[in-house]
C-alpha cells in the first residue's frame, strides 16, 4: 500500500510550472459610428451618441444591440454599429455643467421632456447655482439642446441656457499591455535555475532511497517468542 503513495509524491515534486503571459479579459462594446443615435425602449431619440467611442453592449435581439453610455440605458440599431472586445473601462462625455450667468436672476430652472417640447408645473427644475451633469446632446434645427440629469431627475435644457459649451474629443482607445512579473537579471535566472536543478536532484535521490528501503524484503533474525527454548 505505501507504494502507491509515492505516485502523487513524485507528481508533486516534478510538476514545474511553465511561465507564461496573461491579458485581461475583454469587455464587448459597441463602437459608434457617425450619427448613431441612442434610443429609448419606443424607438425614441434620447441624445446623439459621439463617434468613435465605445458603449458596453449589455443585450441584443434580432433589431438591437442594447447597450448604456454615461450611465444612461438605450439601444442602438445593429446595423450602425459595429462591435468590439475592449479590456478597460471605456470613457464617456458626462460633465458637469452650471445655470449660464446671465439667468442667474431666475430662481431656477425647468427640464423639458423633449427638446423645444412645453413643460408643466410639476416639470423637475435645477436651483440657480447647483451643478447638474450633461450626459448627451440632442442637435436641432433651432439649436443645440442637451440632455441632462440633476439628482434622479432627468431631461433637456438649451445649450444657451448652459455656463458652456460641450466639447467632445475623439476616443483613443489603449492598446492592450499583457501582465507580466517584473523581469530577472540574466544572472537571477541562471541562480533560479541552478536552484531548481539542486531540489529536483535532491528530491529525486531522496524518492529512490525511499523506494530501496520499500521495495527491497527486509532481511533479519527470525521473530523469537518468551517461550520458546
Amino acid at each position: 500500500m505505501k507504494r502507491f503513495l509515492f505516485v502523487p509524491l513524485i507528481c508533486a515534486f516534478f510538476l514545474v510550472p511553465t511561465p507564461g503571459v496573461s491579458y485581461a479579459q475583454d469587455t464587448p462594446y459597441v463602437v459608434v459610428e457617425k450619427d448613431v443615435w441612442l434610443l429609448d425602449a419606443d424607438g425614441e431619440r434620447i441624445f446623439l451618441l459621439p463617434e468613435t467611442y465605445y458603449a458596453p453592449l449589455v443585450g441584443i435581439d434580432e433589431t438591437y444591440y442594447s447597450v448604456i453610455f454615461n450611465g444612461v440605458s438605450g439601444k442602438v440599431p445593429k446595423a450602425s454599429v459595429s462591435v468590439t472586445g475592449y479590456h478597460q473601462e471605456a470613457t464617456g462625455t458626462a460633465q458637469t455643467l452650471h445655470i449660464a450667468q446671465q439667468y442667474s436672476s431666475f430662481t431656477a430652472l425647468r427640464l423639458r421632456p423633449a427638446p423645444g417640447a412645453s413643460f408643466t408645473d410639476d416639470a423637475p427644475t435645477v436651483p440657480i447655482g447647483e451643478p447638474f451633469t450633461y450626459l448627451g446632446s440632442y442637435p436641432t434645427a433651432d439649436g443645440e439642446w442637451y440632455y441632462v440629469c440633476y439628482g434622479d431627475a432627468y431631461g433637456y435644457v438649451l445649450a444657451d441656457h448652459c455656463d458652456k459649451k460641450i466639447d467632445v474629443f475623439p476616443f483613443v482607445p489603449t492598446e492592450k499591455e499583457p501582465e507580466t512579473t517584473e523581469e530577472k537579471t540574466e544572472e537571477e535566472a541562471k541562480n533560479d535555475d541552478l536552484l531548481k536543478v539542486l531540489v529536483i536532484a535532491g528530491v529525486a535521490v531522496t524518492i529512490v532511497i525511499l523506494l530501496v528501503v520499500i521495495l527491497i524484503p527486509k532481511r533479519g533474525r527470525k521473530t523469537r517468542y518468551y517461550y520458546e527454548s
